[in-house]
């Protein structure tokens, strides 16, 4: 036995997973090794840190058993069984479970956390290597059960600017508490598709998309958008904070103070703009760091709203650009996501805002 045991699997973020400080038990059976875990935390791909309720795997020569894996996530479970067979270099997963009420706070990392919330249940596949290029795959199937939801918040600028034309509803946090979709992750990309959710009397969310890590010019795109008034980073200014602090040195301040006229501002000008540099530097690092976490979109969603929403009395225009649908009795929105989650219906939330008093 040993109280407090670790192990690790996989040789990047993509594909590593973990079973840490578990007590674990071991024992010699006629096929290999039983081995029993309790405690500590587990984790693979979005399942990230949960309790280990109970862990019983059989070790032999033809591979891994999982004969039973219950994990826990605040009040949510996953409980898993399966294999893993085949070569050590390369070990084919085949696992199988469900999942009942999982936070997906407790899957997302805090930037995705702050747009998006809640929990969710229904059936989990995993498969692939953790050796292989793709990793472990996770497939699932999610059916919200009674207590489950899934919130969008109003970080989403749509959704703030859709409170403002609908006097009856609030868009803070969109509550879907009905409905579900399929998700398929592996080679750090996720695909969400068959998306069917409803928040009865507010929204109804339809469609399909991929969510992806964004590429490094569109995370300066974004950086520059939003620091420097919407205009693209050029090659030039881009680099221009790092030719600052480097053109700025303690050599050059040396120099400015054998001169006699003005010597003290020359050096005051020449600190101040190293330190600016190194701080612009520093600002512009952390800001890269928390976009690489935030997923970038594509694909195509359509939101249905109440028909009040955009009532023809006070807002005439809005309510002709998007009628009423005799079938479903909602108002469709059309949405072509190639853009990072923040900023999902950027270009129909101009709109809105332009026809809101119109």
């Amino acid at each position: 036995e040993v109280d407090d045991a670790s192990i690790t699997w996989g040789y990047s973020a993509s594909t590593a997973g973990s079973v840490k400080n578990t007590r674990l038990s071991a024992k010699r059976t006629a096929f290999g090794w039983k081995l029993k875990m309790l405690g500590g935390s587990f984790s693979q791909n979005w399942l990230k840190d949960m309790t280990i309720e109970a862990l019983e795997v059989d070790v032999s020569k033809d591979g891994i058993k999982i004969v039973e894996a219950d994990f826990g996530k605040g009040a949510g479970r996953v409980i898993l069984s399966g294999t893993v067979k085949g070569p050590m270099v390369n070990p084919q997963v085949d696992v199988n479970g469900t999942i009942e009420g999982f936070p997906l706070n407790g899957c997302v990392q805090p930037e995705v956390a702050a747009v998006l919330q809640g929990r969710i249940s229904g059936t989990l596949q995993l498969g692939g290597s953790p050796y292989g290029s793709s990793g472990i795959t996770v497939s699932a199937e999610v059916n919200l059960g009674p207590e489950d939801e899934v919130i969008v918040t109003d970080e989403v600028k749509l959704l703030d600017v859709i409170s403002l034309v609908d006097r009856y509803r609030s868009y803070k946090k969109v509550r879907f508490r009905s409905g579900g979709f399929t998700m398929e992750t592996g080679k750090n990309v996720a695909v969400f598709t068959d998306i069917n959710l409803s928040a009865q009397d507010h929204v109804q969310l339809e469609g399909a998309f991929m969510a992806r890590r964004p590429s490094e010019k569109e995370i300066s795109i974004a950086i520059y958008k939003t620091e420097n008034l919407g205009q693209e980073p050029s090659q030039d200014g881009a680099q221009g904070a790092e030719i600052a602090a480097a053109d700025f040195d303690l050599a050059a301040a040396a120099r400015a103070a054998r001169e006699v006229s003005d010597s003290d501002d020359k050096i005051r000008t020449i600190f101040q703009s190293q330190v600016f540099g190194q701080e612009v530097i520093r600002r512009e690092e952390e800001a890269r760091a928390s976009y690489r976490s935030i997923p970038y979109l594509v694909g195509a969603v359509k939101m249905g709203l109440h028909p009040k929403a955009f009532e023809e009395t006070r807002s005439p225009v809005l309510s002709g650009l998007f009628p009423v649908d005799e079938q479903s009795g909602l108002r469709w929105l059309n949405l072509d996501l190639n853009g990072s989650l923040p900023a999902t219906g950027e270009e129909l939330a101009k709109e809105i805002i332009e026809h809101a008093k119109n």
